[in-house]
Formats: structure tokens, sequence, C-alpha cells
């Protein structure tokens, strides 16, 4: 029985591969039970031989079959991709607080793509040049996808800049990547665009004609300097379906609701809007009437004093629920040009003389009424007045 045999095993390099040895040894003696540091050795194919001898010198030996050592000399990759609602206008992507951010980094070994590094360790985030999140991996090894998201739902409407990178569980960090987003959590701002022919009360109603067109625009308001703007605009009349606006339109008479309301690029939804337009079709009534002497003779000419009053006046006449109001009365005297007044009724006494006197009305909303048309004498004898009184009234006994 040996009671204390001789033995000694050592691993050693059989062909040098990778970087430079620098000062890593050819051969390294080692012990039963002994942890070595992998990047102590060399790159490389190795093997291990044992010998080993009793105390008369019978000795033996064996070598265990060649195992390569290669170092994870390069950093992990990080790529960023980003979520939805995202929309990207001239070259810049637009996010809302809602846009999940993911960061992704996979360890290379010795080849750039080769996914076969130790593991990534840690990811780091910086927004606008301060730290943010670290991520590390609870399980790091070879292949392994570390996979980590984030918002910037705590930040403000503008650019911001991110910075990020991950270090391998080697100490191996790539250099920083850098992306600049636009935070956009901004609605736009849609009003009710009304063409001419309208006009609004000091109630606020809105009034228009039959012809009037109306159509819906949308702003996307800068916001922290940025806006991803207007996608649509959607609408419904009187309560029916919701459609995207595409054209203006006009309404038929009567009172009509309409609800209205935009939407970016980034789903970011203004408020239902709603509006009262009410839609008049229908022109003025014009008559006229006399205050003061007057007669039909028996040629059936009407016949007034230079005392009387010839009165026009319009009526703007209710339909379908819808009066804007006489705005304004036109007429003329014996083919001369039209005199116009801002308002629904006009009176006026003339000289002696034969007179064609024409007038028209028209509403607020540019409804116009027909020409009305009559011819009237004026006479400033009195005694003839009441002769002709009393004739007529003889001629009526």
């Amino acid at each position: 029985h040996d009671a204390a045999p001789s033995f000694e095993a050592v691993l050693v390099q059989l062909e040098d591969r990778g970087s430079p040895r620098g000062i890593r040894p050819s051969s390294v003696p080692v012990i039963s039970g002994q942890i070595l540091e992998p990047s102590s050795l060399d790159d490389g194919l190795w093997r291990l031989e044992v010998s080993a001898a009793d105390f008369v010198l019978n000795s033996t030996s064996a070598a265990s079959g060649s195992f390569e050592v290669v170092h994870d000399t390069l950093p992990p990759r990080t790529s960023l991709s980003v979520g939805q609602p995202q929309a990207e206008v001239g070259g810049t992507v637009f996010v809302t607080r809602l846009t999940s951010f993911t960061l992704s980094s996979v360890d290379d070994l010795v080849e750039p793509g080769d996914g076969a590094g130790l593991g990534v360790g840690f990811q780091e985030l910086t927004v606008d040049g301060s730290a943010r999140a670290t991520f590390p991996d609870p399980e790091p090894g070879p292949g392994r996808v570390l996979a980590s998201s984030f918002t910037l739902a705590g930040d403000l409407d503008g650019l911001h800049a991110l910075s990020y990178f991950a270090e391998d569980i080697g100490a191996n960090r790539e250099p920083p990547r850098f992306s600049t987003v636009a935070v956009d959590n901004t609605a736009p701002v849609s009003e009710l665009s009304v063409g001419l022919s309208s006009f609004t009360a000091a109630d606020l109603k809105i009034y228009v004609s039959s012809r009037t067109l109306l159509s819906f625009v949308s702003v996307d308001p800068s916001s922290g300097g940025v806006a991803s703007g207007v996608e649509f605009i959607h609408s419904r009349i009187d309560g029916g379906t919701f459609t995207v606006f595409l054209a203006s339109f006009t309404l038929a008479e009567g009172v009509h609701g309409l609800e209205f309301q935009s939407e970016d690029r980034l789903g970011n939804l203004e408020l239902l809007k709603g509006a009262t337009v009410l839609a008049d079709a229908t022109p003025p009534t014009v008559g006229f009437r006399i205050e003061g002497s007057s007669f039909t003779d028996s040629l059936g000419r009407l016949v007034i004093s230079t005392s009387s009053l010839v009165v026009l006046e319009a009526l703007d006449p209710v339909s379908a629920g819808v009066a804007s109001g006489a705005e304004r009365l036109r007429f003329r005297l014996n083919g001369a040009d039209y005199q116009s007044i801002t308002a629904s009724s006009i009176s006026f006494s003339l000289s002696e003389g034969n007179y064609s006197v024409a007038f028209d009305a028209q509403d607020r909303v540019g409804n116009v009424s027909a020409t009305v048309s009559f011819e009237v004498l004026v006479d400033s004898t009195g005694p003839s007045l009441d002769e002709a009184r009393v004739s007529r009234a003889g001629q009526n006994q």
C-alpha cells in the first residue's frame, strides 16, 4: 500500500486562437477542487494532462480531450422598438403617454450578430440627459434576449432625447445609442365654419339659408413645440350616424343639430362639440298701406294726398319652425335707382304727381321676396279730394 502517491495536473494550451496571449501562460498547474477564472486562460485549444507516481517510482499519465476557451470580447447589441400609438411625420416619430417602448438586447461573443455571448447583465435608459431606469436581467445567459418596456407617461408634450445601452456580465458595454421622439398628448380643436348668407342672433343661434355652405375645420395646436397633425373630423346631423367629414354641405329648411369632433394622427380625440343651426329657405312677404287720406278713383287709380304716408312693410314668415327675420327693404320711384334701408318697414310722403313704386325685401340670410309694384296719384288739392269722397259716397248709396 502506497501511503502517499505523488501526482500533478497541468492545463496545457494546444493551439493559440483569438486575441493576443498577452501575459497569459501557455500552461497552468492545477489541483483537485480548484476553480479557475476563465479570463485567466488564453483563448485557444487546451487539454488537461495528469500524471501520478508511487514511492517506487511506478508512474502513469492520462490526458483529457481537447476543449476550447473562447473569450466574450463583444458588448451586447440593443435596439429600440416603438409601439402604438405612433406616427411618423416629416421624419419625426410622434408618440403619446400610452405608447410602449421596448429595449431588446442580446450579447455577442466573438462576431457581431452571433448572439452567443455570456449574457446581458443590464440595460440603462436616459431621458433628456437624466437617468430614467436600469433594467437588470435576472437570468442572463447565451442567446437570451433581455426585453424591457417603458413609457413616457410622465413627460410633457415636446421633443425628448432617449439614450440607452446594455452591458454584458463580462462588463463589456456597448456605446450609447440615441433616439428622439415627439410626445403629443394634445387633441385637435375643430369648429363649425359657416359660409355666406348666414346670421348669428344675440342668443347665439346660427341662421343660414338653404344655399349656405357649411363645413368643419380643425387644427392640431402646437404643444411643447410639436403637433402630429389632424387625421380626420367626423360629424353627424340630427342624431344620425357619424361619418368622416369630406366636403361642404347645405341644410334643408328647419332646425338642425350638428355634432362633430376631430382626431389627430395619434388618436388624441377632442371632446364632442355641438351646434344648432336654423336653415331658412322662405323669403319675406311684403305689402303696403296708406296712412291718411286715400281713395281709388273711377279709373282705378290709388289717390292720396301730400300729407298721407306710404308705408312699405316686410314680414318674414315662420316656416318649418324657422324665421331669420326681415332685414332690409329696397324701393324705387318711377324707375330710378333702388334705395335700401336696414329695416322691416319704411314710411314716407310724396309731393304732387304720378308715381310708380316698386319694392322688395330681404331676410337676414339673403332670401329675397318677389317685387311688388303699384301706381299712386298724389293730389295736393283738398277740395277735389273731398268732392271725390262725396262722389264715391253717392255712388255707394
